[in-house]
């Protein structure tokens, strides 16, 4: 967006960016067709679907009450969006107001709720009731969240927009048109705990992704975790949404524990020693500790850090060399002289820290 009143030259770089959200609005919008159309759901739930809008979904603070973390999270968020954009609008500040529907549907819809809607919906023709009412409950909060979206954004795109809704559910008797419907209700419920508490798992989730690239970890491996809470609530909550954090970290679903001790700040546990895990805090009672050799091929680390270590060695001598040569000190410029001392430095404290490293992993290889 821009400020109101103001040129602004075309810039490619803005048609590019808007090509690309309008590509991505597309793609959810086929995600949650082609979970609707794949004969998983119901013509009574489809049924439902056209009504939602109609219905309690998501406006109350009773119906977020049945839903699971994630739901309660993007919908109270939707409609935080919701009053947002509205007042944004009341003032006419509409690049404010495209701005936060485009950067809610793209980081908190796609690349969170749709991803964990996959976990809801991956095993949806099971027997299982539970698994049936998830899988239930995410498709309809993915339809209310995208159709709210849609109407929040169909004033900028139109075109798009209107294409999209009209072939999603909807009450076609009721609204036959995205350009006649209803504005969403600004008065949605927020469930503020559940703000907090996927924010949590948000940040546990970005704290270990965080950790595998630092170490370049294999995007497919998927490693080990123990993660230790000192609220029970906190723990239930973590062991409810496993599937999530295994999918969204690259956790492996066998070998992921999650422990309720009194006082984190003290330590989970004496095995959980910082030689053989990277220990992780997230926030005040939330600790995750990842196994070190799970993270690193050791073999192949020390070879690279040789291979490193002895360009150092080398590069050092050559300026050792240059430093001891009769007259350097005397003939170069000041500036040279300095920089050259600077130089060797740098080298040798990288040097000992490759040392250290190369050593730590000698004994994390012996260890194992």
């Amino acid at each position: 967006g821009s400020t109101p009143g103001q040129d602004v030259p075309l810039s490619e770089e803005k048609i590019e960016s808007n090509r690309n959200f309008a590509n991505k609005l597309w793609n959810a919008s086929r995600y949650l067709l082609g979970n609707l159309n794949n004969g998983q759901c119901s013509e009574e739930e489809r049924a439902a679907l056209c009504a939602l809008r109609a219905s309690e979904f998501g406006r109350t603070k009773e119906s977020l009450a049945s839903l699971a973390l994630p739901e309660r999270f993007i919908i109270s968020r939707l409609n935080q969006l919701v009053a947002s954009v509205s007042e944004s609008l009341d003032e006419y500040a509409f690049g404010e107001s495209g701005r936060q529907i485009s950067e809610f549907l793209w980081d908190e819809y796609a690349d969170w709720y749709i991803e964990i809607s996959k976990t809801r919906l991956v095993n949806a023709q099971d027997d299982d009731a539970a698994t049936k009412e998830r899988a239930a409950a995410a498709r309809s909060t993915l339809v209310f969240v995208l159709d709210s979206c849609l109407r929040l954004l169909h004033p900028f795109m139109p075109f798009v927009t209107e294409a999209i809704w009209q072939r999603m559910p909807h009450d076609g008797e009721r609204e036959l048109a995205l350009i006649t419907a209803e504005w969403p209700d600004r008065d949605g419920a927020v469930d503020d705990a559940a703000l907090r508490a996927f924010g949590r798992v948000q940040a546990l989730i970005r704290a270990v992704r965080n950790v595998r690239a630092e170490y370049q970890v294999e995007p497919k491996k998927r490693i080990p975790a123990i993660i230790v809470c000192t609220a029970q609530l906190e723990a239930d909550t973590l062991r409810e949404e496993d599937a999530s954090l295994e999918l969204l970290a690259r956790l492996d679903p066998a070998a992921l524990e999650i422990r309720v001790v009194q006082d984190s700040s003290a330590g989970a546990e004496e095995e959980l020693s910082s030689d053989q895990y990277v220990q992780l805090v997230v926030a005040d009672g939330l600790q995750v500790y990842l196994p070190t050799t799970e993270l690193i091929n050791v073999e192949k680390e020390t070879a690279r850090l040789n291979k490193q270590l002895a360009k150092m060695e080398k590069d050092l001598e050559g300026l050792s060399k240059r430093l001891n040569a009769p007259g350097f000190a005397d003939k170069a410029p000041p500036a040279v002289v300095e920089q050259t001392k600077t130089q060797a430095a740098e080298l040798q404290e990288r040097i000992a820290t490759v040392q250290l490293r190369l050593k730590q992993l000698s004994a994390m290889s012996s260890s194992c």
